[in-house]
């Protein structure tokens, strides 16, 4: 076993070790970065994207060992609240909304604090985190995202933690999605299934939908979906005829 370890790290040394430093400067993106550091963020994100860059010119064809890299990137950032966005306030705010049998659509949160009628764990905090924007403007979430509001409010709790750590797995799932169903309509369409590791390692993918906590990676696993259905229904038909 230690033979093949040895063996393995010393094929594939340069991309381990260039792994390992983007495990390294996640952690910082996601601990140690302050939002207004600008220089910071530029150098980070520089480095990220050249090692990026760097891992899927060694490893194109090395499907588990850039998928296993993906997903470790995201685990970084799975019990830590997002640095460069507070939108995750609003989303425990409307799941909590939806597990009291509430629309979400129908009052604003400055609403909602005014009249004092509803009771949200953590209130305060959310309320007061989540900006003055959006706590004045109705939600604009389609309902799908507030079905996963609601699971990360339910699982929440008083430190949140545990509604970030929801929503982080769905997101994450979602992007292993997209590189199943992706490799498989590349495979389709005759093109390098190694090219959705464009997707999956790119660092702005990493740091804005899992990171920061946004939902657009479960919108875009959906839409690769009904593409590979789509082909495949196509290619059905073109064989009956």
């Amino acid at each position: 076993m230690q033979v093949k370890i040895l063996s393995y790290y010393r094929l594939h040394k340069i991309p381990i070790l260039l792994a390992l430093a983007s495990i390294l400067f996640y952690y910082t993106f996601a601990y140690h970065l302050v939002r207004t550091d600008f220089v910071k963020l530029i150098t980070l994100a520089t480095a990220l994207f050249f090692i990026c860059y760097k891992l899927i010119q060694f490893e194109k064809w090395n499907f588990k060992f850039l998928l296993t890299a993906g997903i470790l990137f995201r685990l970084v950032f799975l019990c830590v609240e997002p640095m460069l966005s507070q939108d995750f306030n609003r989303f425990i705010w409307d799941g909590e909304l939806v597990l009291q049998g509430l629309n979400p659509y129908l009052q604003t949160p400055d609403t909602i604090v005014e009249l004092g009628k509803i009771s949200i764990d953590n209130a305060a905090h959310l309320y007061a985190s989540m900006g003055e924007i959006s706590a004045k403007n109705f939600s604009n979430y389609p309902p799908l995202n507030q079905l996963i509001f609601a699971l990360a409010a339910f699982f929440s709790g008083k430190s949140m933690v545990g509604g970030i750590i929801t929503m982080r797995i769905i997101i994450l799932l979602a992007d292993i999605g997209v590189v199943y169903f992706g490799r498989k309509l590349l495979t389709h369409l005759n093109l390098s299934s190694h090219l959705v590791f464009w997707y999956f390692l790119n660092p702005l993918v990493v740091i804005e939908l899992t990171g920061n906590l946004h939902f657009e990676g479960v919108m875009l696993f959906f839409f690769i979906w009904s593409m590979y259905l789509l082909s495949q229904k196509n290619t059905c038909l073109q064989l009956q005829y």
